[in-house]
């Protein structure tokens, strides 16, 4: 993984220019001057790994951002550490405390007061792993994309603290202003863009947050923040694979009471009166062995009563959100992953008691639930299997009933949920299903959690993800192989539809005569949601309405559980 980092940093910067002041772009932001490069392969300006708060270290852990207030020059030339993660896939990375960056790409030769339209992605991993450096998450194709558009636009990732670093709860915790950190970091990232994208040739009133699963998650607790008050920190939103409405039980602070404990257990903090001012005092090296434990993570939002004031759902149902133009997407087979467990599950039994276990649903409704998802069910469907059906072979006879059931609470169910309350409240929105099945994932696996994003972001050498079974795989070449031309045009067209999105708000305004026309959901007599996929007649309208009966369940009973 750590090498396949390095060759794509290194496909970047081998463009860069090392030449006089001419070619070393700069941007004077409110409290001093950033410098970046320019790199000549895609005639891009890039500012990397640019502070926007101050280091979140020593006696500042575990509390908000602060504001940077000293005036100073940045060197923007080289990639940002990524904050602490704790999963895998991430130890090989150079990794810190000191990580509230972010990247700022845009095309050549931007002058201030251009007012070019403003994306800014915020990446996912479960609050647990991530980073705007990661290479899957490269702006430069997507702006590159939009300057061939002809609707140039500016993009940014942002980093945020990860696990208990950035999500610490606890009766001890609540009240103090420290719950909720890492949405905290979101937050004041906005904000920055809002004081500074001027000198870099955005327009602030034209800003989009785009975001994937965890990151998706986060943006739409933004738009529910503080009950819906608008700060104008953004103009659109569009959520990947992930909603504010979460199957899970509801997170309270002390849900995650028992964790706490442990952590200041482990870091000889229990029998301080301040707990928390002892784990600031704590070398990062220490705290991290705790928390790297399965009792040491800490792994969402929790509602905090002001910045998440309530329940999700709920305060979308009454209308408590900021009402932007918003597009939401999922994968076909969201749950094939996850549904690869440890053990198998062969029977009714045994896929009763995951559920019973996962969520706080009551019997009458998991009664229900196990006959609107009967053993038959299968994602992906049956009849697209040509190849060997391993999931069954390998995770049980029920593992594609159990994939259904997972996608459809953790995504699915909430996804269509926001759908239809905002097309009911007249605001804007669009929703895509993909349905495409990358190159390194069998197709009894099929279009699986957050594997649209090579599309969206038109990045068509880099690597993917297989997340599942407990560990995380590889997948060296997801958009080659011998379907690689039809992925180079799914994706070609849904990376321009996002630049159309982020530009004029409406992902098919100014599309080309051939594409199909993108309907806003609740429009088109009934079919009112895109699908992705490759080949002819892979991108078509639908009715959003499979699995409705078991779905319905669901949405019906959000306040037993979900967050």
């Amino acid at each position: 993984m750590k090498s396949s980092f390095l060759l794509s940093v290194l496909s970047i910067v081998s463009g860069l220019v090392e030449a006089g002041p001419t070619h070393s772009p700069k941007a004077y932001i409110r409290n001093g001057t950033v410098t970046g490069v320019y790199n000549r392969q895609w005639h891009q300006d890039f500012f990397l790994g640019i502070p926007y708060a101050e280091p979140p270290t020593g006696n500042r852990r575990f509390r908000p951002p602060e504001y940077i207030k000293t005036k100073r020059n940045f060197q923007a030339t080289t990639r940002g550490k990524f904050c602490w993660g704790y999963r895998g896939d991430q130890w090989e990375y150079p990794q810190s405390e000191d990580c509230l960056t972010l990247n700022v790409i845009r095309p050549a030769g931007i002058h201030p007061g251009r007012k070019l339209p403003v994306a800014i992605f915020i990446h996912g991993g479960g609050f647990t792993i991530g980073s705007a450096h990661d290479p899957r998450y490269n702006m430069t194709f997507l702006v590159d994309q939009s300057v061939k558009e002809g609707t140039p636009i500016i993009g940014i990732g942002i980093n945020y603290r990860l696990g208990a670093l950035g999500w610490i709860a606890s009766r001890q915790v609540a009240g103090t202003k420290n719950l909720n950190l890492g949405l905290k970091d979101q937050r004041v990232a906005m904000q920055w863009v809002q004081e500074n994208i001027r000198a870099f040739g955005g327009d602030p009133r034209k800003v989009t947050l785009f975001g994937a699963s965890a990151g998706a998650l986060s943006i739409g607790l933004h738009q529910l923040a503080y009950n819906g008050r608008d700060d104008k920190l953004f103009s659109g939103v569009m959520m990947i694979s992930g909603s504010p409405i979460f199957f899970r039980p509801s997170p309270f602070p002390e849900t995650f009471q028992a964790n706490y404990e442990y952590l200041i257990a482990q870091t000889g903090c229990a029998d301080r009166e301040d707990s928390l001012q002892c784990l600031r005092e704590k070398p990062i090296e220490q705290l991290n062995l705790a928390i790297n434990t399965t009792l040491g993570q800490f792994t969402t939002a929790v509602v905090d009563g002001e910045m998440v004031a309530g329940i999700p759902s709920q305060n979308l149902k009454h209308g408590r959100f900021v009402k932007v133009p918003s597009m939401v997407a999922s994968s076909t087979d969201e749950g094939a992953g996850y549904a690869r467990m440890v053990q198998r599950y062969d029977t009714d039994a045994q896929v009763r008691a995951y559920v019973e276990g996962y969520t706080q649903y009551k019997p009458q409704m998991i009664d229900r639930l196990m006959e609107l998802y009967p053993n038959t069910t299968s994602i992906p469907d049956a009849d697209n299997f040509t190849q060997p059906d391993a999931g069954t072979a390998q995770y049980g006879d029920q593992y594609h009933r159990l994939a259904a059931i997972l996608g459809d609470i953790w995504f699915i169910a909430g996804k269509r949920y926001y759908a239809r309350q905002l097309a009911a409240q007249n605001v804007p929105v669009w929703s895509v299903r993909t349905r495409v099945v990358p190159n390194g994932y069998p197709d009894w696996l099929g279009s699986v959690h957050s594997t649209s994003l090579p599309f969206m972001f038109y990045n068509l050498n880099t690597t993917s993800f297989d997340i599942g079974a407990g560990v995380v795989k590889v997948v060296p070449d997801p958009m080659g192989g011998p379907n690689a031309q039809g992925f180079k045009d799914l994706a070609n067209f849904s990376s321009r539809s996002l630049v159309r999105f982020f530009a004029r708000g409406d992902p098919a305004a100014g599309r080309k005569p051939n594409d199909v026309n993108w309907i806003k959901y609740g429009q088109g007599g009934g079919k009112n949601q895109i699908v992705w996929d490759i080949g002819p007649g892979g991108v078509y309208i639908e009715q959003d309405t499979f699995r409705e009966d078991g779905i319905k369940h669901m949405m019906d009973h959000f306040l037993q559980s979900s967050f």
